[in-house]
């Protein structure tokens, strides 16, 4: 994968984090947030190649699938929107039943895989 500052990127484990910086020597990406390597290891800021990571983009938009939580919402079903140029794009709906696209404003997201992490389950 060919990174870049500024891009987001989506682990195995279901983090999400900002690229802030990358050192190609010694293959290294330094993120904006905490990325763990188990329950209870984490590795700061870093990540090297020992990391899957599974979706970068320059859209965190782009990194959301069916079953994240977006601002306290969970995506329920993604699909298509027909823009006003006439052009389908990318869609996802909440279940509150917002419809959402690129231009929504996102402030939180929790991915499925780590709300899933954290999930009591009774007995």
């Amino acid at each position: 994968m060919k990174f870049k500052i500024g891009q987001y990127i989506r682990t195995k484990d279901g983090f999400i984090a900002k690229i802030i910086q990358y050192d190609e020597d010694i293959d290294y990406l330094f993120c904006d947030s905490v990325i763990y390597k188990d329950y209870d290891k984490y590795l700061d800021n870093t990540i090297s190649s020992n990391i899957k990571i599974i979706d970068i983009s320059r859209d965190i938009f782009d990194l959301l699938k069916v079953g994240d939580y977006v601002n306290g919402f969970r995506i329920v079903r993604s699909g298509d929107l027909i823009n006003n140029i006439m052009q389908k794009e990318k869609s996802f709906i909440l279940s509150n039943g917002t419809v959402i696209n690129k231009n929504y404003k996102i402030k939180t997201i929790v991915t499925k895989r780590r709300f899933d992490n954290i999930k009591y389950y009774l007995r």
